[in-house]
């Protein structure tokens, strides 16, 4: 019960403080946006990654025991169960691969592969970029492997690692995108956004997803925002924004859907 009213009370809190494209006056933020969150265009690439999500949700399999998978109350379950509450809905695997393709990135970095449907969004999405998938579960990594090397997607790369141990280990190049999707807790996530402070570009984007998870989720989010090292901040429903860019409007921006608050188209 108390979980409930913690999200009652957190996405009535977004929605008192957000604002429509209309009142968005940060021009690339605006931009992002109209191409990203508020648009309608449909690519080629989103029959694909329906395509690949409902095979993944239509199996019947049992995801086998491991010590990651019992440790994750993962093993034993039916994997297209779990895919259907696990892989993003299709509506926001096409806002990520809009995302990806308005910001153009050359190195992305995903932290939560799960079984690859969203890295396969991000390598469609930026086919010449070096796409880095990180999943701790080794039976979900064969997954995500399997399916992006059935599409031919060689620029995307999965290793089977948790993410303080790739993080840990990682000495290559920056991410111009880093997508943290995995461990929705506070203390987690500052600790992986700290330990990539020195894989980060003067342009870099980092998507959180799940920020609204908790009321633990949403304290860290706008704990995040005040950091000095990002510049500008975009709040929406599900994912938080962080950009590195000194060339942005500074602030932290709360977008919602025309249809959240349609009068502010007039008002």
């Amino acid at each position: 019960m108390m979980k409930l009213i913690d999200r009652i009370h957190i996405y009535l809190d977004y929605w008192i403080r957000s604002k429509t494209i209309y009142q968005l006056h940060s021009p690339r933020l605006f931009q992002l946006v109209q191409k990203s969150f508020d648009h309608d265009q449909y690519y080629y690439a989103f029959d694909l990654i329906w395509q690949m999500r409902y095979q993944i949700v239509s199996r019947g399999e049992l995801i086998p025991e491991d010590e990651f998978s019992i440790s994750r109350s993962q093993a034993g379950q039916i994997l297209g169960r779990f895919a259907h509450r696990s892989v993003m809905p299709l509506e926001h695997l096409h806002s990520l691969f809009r995302v990806c393709r308005f910001l153009n990135p050359q190195s992305i970095l995903e932290l939560g592969t799960c079984l690859g449907i969203s890295s396969l969004a991000l390598g469609l999405a930026a086919p010449n970029a070096r796409v880095t998938g990180i999943e701790g579960n080794p039976f979900f990594c064969k997954e995500a492997e399997t399916l992006l090397a059935n599409l031919r997607m060689t620029h995307v790369k999965i290793e089977n690692k948790n993410f303080d141990q790739f993080l840990d280990e990682y000495t290559g190049p920056s991410f111009d995108l880093v997508f943290l999707d995995g461990d929705h807790q506070s203390e987690a996530t500052k600790r992986y956004l700290t330990k990539l402070l020195p894989f980060l570009t003067k342009k870099t984007c980092i998507i959180l997803d799940d920020i609204h998870w908790s009321a633990d989720m949403s304290r860290c989010w706008k704990e995040i925002c005040k950091w000095p090292q990002f510049h500008c901040s975009l709040e929406t429903l599900r994912w938080g924004l962080l950009f590195t860019d000194p060339g942005l409007s500074s602030g932290n921006y709360v977008f919602c859907k025309p249809s959240m608050k349609p009068w502010q188209k007039y008002f």
